[in-house]
């Protein structure tokens, strides 16, 4: 059996989401629909091909954000299943950590902040240092 699964976000900001996806490799559609293995679709404003086929949707709501959206198999207690859905969260994290960081750098360089540097921490997360010049 198949669904879709909807993740709500604190993204919002069209141009750094787009840029964020593009930046990590992904062919974004846009205006299109995802589909399940069921054959069903839903209609998102942009989509990629996260794993084996399956897409990861992004459909703004009426607040104004960003939700997930995927079609995928249902946990039937498969390792298989289990597996993609592990592989994509993390996927799915991964792209939250990239819009976060592409929205800091884009803020600081509106108050005229220019990043001096960027590097992947061990444990995962980002360090930003950013810089002004008086």
């Amino acid at each position: 059996m198949s669904h879709f699964t909807m993740l709500t976000t604190k993204i919002r900001d069209t141009e750094v989401l787009t840029r964020s996806l593009a930046e990590m490799g992904y062919g974004i559609r846009t205006d299109t629909n995802i589909i399940n293995i069921d054959g069903e679709s839903v209609p998102v404003d942009y989509a990629i091909c996260a794993l084996q086929g399956v897409d990861v949707g992004f459909k703004k709501n009426p607040g104004g954000y960003y939700d997930i959206m995927l079609g995928w198999l249902d946990d039937d207690g498969e390792e298989a299943a289990n597996m993609i859905i592990d592989e994509l969260t993390a996927k799915i994290n991964k792209i939250q950590q990239e819009y976060a960081v592409n929205m800091v750098i884009e803020q600081t360089y509106k108050q005229g902040f220019r990043v001096a540097e960027k590097a992947e921490q061990s444990d995962g997360s980002i360090r930003i240092v950013v810089r002004r010049w008086t």
